[in-house]
């Protein structure tokens, strides 16, 4: 008969202020659930059982040969992999999903964290699974907490990489512990801000004005050149359009390139931007209730206020410039008029870039 000692870690504490002290610091361990025991109902602990686990997260699983692989996640001590045979008598394997119920080899996914406590002499395994995540912009991080979405979550995993305003996807062990992230692409949210608004309105917590930009649209002007027997000379003219204006609500906390900012300096933040005698655009992000959670200011190719369009070249940029190239209906541009007083119908209208012409730019 072997002892339990051999399969877990086992701490036996006596009387007194040693089994408290023993219980606290079992309860800090974020890898580690315990169990206390008390034998004869003295109200005093008598024996700790300690599990300490592994968070993996599962790549794929091969069902037939019972083995589950997992994704590199950095860690010290990292599996590739596990055999997880239920039926094998020599080892004893327990498969349990998050709420404490058995499950099968079948049940285990792609992307769920597996939690794996394995015993001293290898012949006892647990595997705790489970399938929680969550998606959302980075607003607060410190040694041991993080906060997305205006949650908050403890973490044990490797953060070097994570900034502020990153879009990421946490993966949550048994216990809500973060214990992996992946960096998720964001959509390409674009806007110029025309107003900020937060008290009242479609929302309690503030809303924002914003121009949409349109894709720019490319015609093809043909001219006779008599001088070279009547050949056809086509010209490129490029056409723009805001695509419209919309009002889109706020997240209760809002960041600024990576910072967050008031509701109060909100305004400010995006509509006086300091050393910039027109404010630039911004990208923006959307949370999971499509209401803005973060805005970036957009950094201009060069300092340049006006370039020349090559209508030959489909270029912004003349001798001197730093020159960015246009791509018919996937290059957006804002079309922002120049009075103040601009009506919604005036940020509407078509505009047509002619060739060899200077133009007030941004970007």
């Amino acid at each position: 008969m072997k002892n339990i000692s051999d399969y877990y870690d086992l701490i036996v504490v006596g009387l007194g202020s040693a089994g408290s002290t023993a219980v606290l610091t079992a309860a800090k361990l974020l890898n580690a659930s315990f169990r206390a025991i008390d034998n004869n109902d003295d109200g005093i602990v008598d024996v700790i059982f300690i599990w300490e686990y592994q968070a993996h997260v599962v790549e794929r699983v091969y069902a037939d040969e019972c083995m589950v692989y997992f994704r590199d996640t950095s860690l010290q001590q990292q599996l590739k992999y596990v055999t997880l045979d239920i039926e094998d008598d020599s080892d004893y394997v327990v498969l349990l999903d998050k709420t404490g119920k058995y499950m099968g080899l079948d049940e285990i996914k792609p992307d769920m964290v597996a939690s794996i406590a394995i015993s001293k002499d290898k012949e006892m395994i647990t595997v705790i699974f489970c399938s929680d995540s969550v998606e959302g912009i980075l607003e607060e991080l410190s040694e041991d907490a993080l906060k997305i979405d205006n949650t908050g979550y403890k973490y044990d995993m490797d953060i070097k990489d994570l900034k502020l305003g990153d879009l990421v996807k946490l993966f949550l062990d048994f216990r809500g512990l973060a214990v992996f992230y992946d960096s998720v692409a964001a959509s390409e949210n674009y806007a110029y801000v025309l107003g900020v608004a937060v008290d009242g309105g479609i929302s309690s917590d503030g809303q924002v004005k914003l121009l949409i930009p349109g894709p720019i649209a490319t015609r093809y002007k043909e001219t006779e050149d008599l001088e070279m027997g009547g050949e056809a000379t086509r010209t490129p003219q490029l056409f723009a359009r805001n695509e419209k204006i919309e009002i889109v609500r706020l997240a209760p906390k809002v960041l600024v390139n990576g910072k967050s900012v008031a509701k109060a300096e909100l305004s400010k933040e995006l509509l006086q931007v300091p050393d910039k005698p027109v404010k630039p655009p911004v990208k923006y992000f959307l949370d999971s209730e499509g209401r803005i959670n973060s805005f970036f200011h957009l950094k201009s190719v060069d300092d340049a206020t006006s370039k020349t369009y090559n209508a030959n070249e489909l270029t912004f940029g003349a001798v001197g410039d730093v020159a960015f190239g246009i791509t018919q209906n996937k290059t957006l541009a804002l079309c922002i008029p120049k009075s103040p007083s601009a009506t919604n119908d005036d940020h509407l209208v078509f505009i047509k870039l002619s060739n060899n012409i200077r133009y007030d730019v941004i970007g």
